[in-house]
């Protein structure tokens, strides 16, 4: 379903969370950016290169080591991600309506103990 939402909006889970990561951290090396991401630096190569052309990120090159690539989100790309979340959480918000109080207490009483375990199980 999200990958159905992030279409319509012209992106895919892995450009979505490349965002992200780029937002959170202020930039990173595309080597750092592809561990994170647990893709391989070709995927992440092409990843980058389709959010670069759309302006959303901008990549420099080491002055020190001119085979380490620095990527960093732009202004444009950090307006952009806050709309896509913004529908996401607008999506999600129209989603539960369909739950009762009880229901969606529970939902989140599990989804935080899922999220927990999957911390868990990562480190």
């Amino acid at each position: 379903m999200s990958e159905v939402q992030l279409s319509t909006l012209g992106f895919t889970l892995p450009e979505l969370y490349a965002l992200k990561v780029l937002e959170k951290r202020g930039g990173c090396k595309m080597i750092e950016l592809a561990k994170e991401l647990l893709v391989t630096q070709p995927a992440v190569t092409a990843l980058i290169d389709s959010l670069e052309e759309r302006g959303l990120v901008e990549r420099t090159r080491s002055n020190e080591d001119r085979r380490v690539v620095f990527v960093r989100i732009t202004e444009k790309g950090s307006q952009v991600l806050k709309e896509i979340v913004e529908k996401r959480k607008e999506f999600m918000r129209r989603m539960t309506q369909a739950l009762s109080q009880d229901e969606l207490a529970q939902l989140v009483n599990i989804l935080t103990k899922l999220s927990a375990q999957a911390e868990k199980l990562l480190k």
